[in-house]
């Protein structure tokens, strides 16, 4: 669906995007199919908010065995039933779905998330077990956020946890002026590979990434000790050699997965 295409449907149908679901459709062709091509193989997908099918059409082409769709808004739910009846479509806020249970077998996913849910988004995406791959646009600051590394401004528990979890490769960036509406912010593509290899518990993970982070400007020691005793918070980070009096974002991660270890599991 090209931008006359889209304006056409969009004047015909009187359907007016949903700002409060995020809804910014893409209607450059070249972007689209630059999207799709990013995923490694179609042969389980999962296509999280559709918009009018733009992606969706693509991805048909491309034959997949099992092809499924998350989309909230009702309308477009219809829509895409009417042009694609066979489809799966799963009617349901995404942030509420047991993506565990969306296939019997492991598959990927591709989105152009809305930006209100795109970091909660992204941490059920890679937390899930069955996804192997994830190629999802999302607003560049958020991007720069999971691509910073240590001690960079940017660095924080979001950028720890997804690059703990994930093999992250950036793609490339989207203009505001290819979506209607348009948006005021730039759209970056990033490729997610789940790592398999995880030996700790993924919940739990996520659950101290964010005490150690929850007040960025206090050390390490000040964020833990509302949670675990000063001594045992000591005694970890001298095993670990580091100081108490360092900052969250000055610890890498290779370092916080063996306080996990030290704090967790010993």
């Amino acid at each position: 669906m090209n931008k006359k295409e889209m304006h056409d449907f969009l004047k015909t149908t009187s359907f007016i995007p949903s700002k409060k679901m995020g809804q910014n459709f893409l209607f450059s062709n070249e972007y689209q199919n630059m999207i799709v091509n990013s995923l490694t193989e179609y042969n389980n997908v999962l296509e999280i908010g559709p918009g009018l099918g733009a992606l969706t059409d693509l991805i048909i082409k491309k034959n997949p065995k099992n092809f499924k769709l998350i989309e909230l808004d009702k309308r477009i739910v219809e829509f895409i039933k009417n042009k694609h009846p066979n489809l799966e479509v799963i009617n349901n806020n995404f942030l509420k779905v047991n993506l565990e249970k969306v296939f019997d077998e492991e598959y990927n996913v591709i989105s152009n998330l809305p930006y209100s849910i795109s970091s909660n988004a992204i941490v059920n995406i890679i937390k899930c077990s069955k996804i192997n791959e994830a190629v999802i646009l999302i607003q560049k600051e958020v991007a720069t956020r999971i691509l910073s590394k240590v001690d960079e401004d940017k660095y924080n528990g979001f950028s720890v946890l997804v690059n703990s979890l994930t093999e992250v490769e950036y793609l490339f960036d989207i203009p505001n002026d290819v979506f209607y509406p348009k948006p005021e912010v730039t759209s970056t593509l990033l490729k997610f590979k789940i790592k398999k290899d995880v030996d700790f518990n993924k919940e739990e993970y996520e659950k101290f990434i964010r005490k150690c982070f929850s007040q960025k400007r206090k050390t390490i020691y000040n964020n833990l000790k509302s949670y675990f005793p000063s001594e045992k918070i000591i005694n970890v980070l001298e095993n670990n050699g580091i100081d108490k009096n360092i900052r969250p974002e000055k610890i890498t991660i290779e370092e916080y997965q063996e306080l996990f270890r030290d704090f967790y599991e010993k």
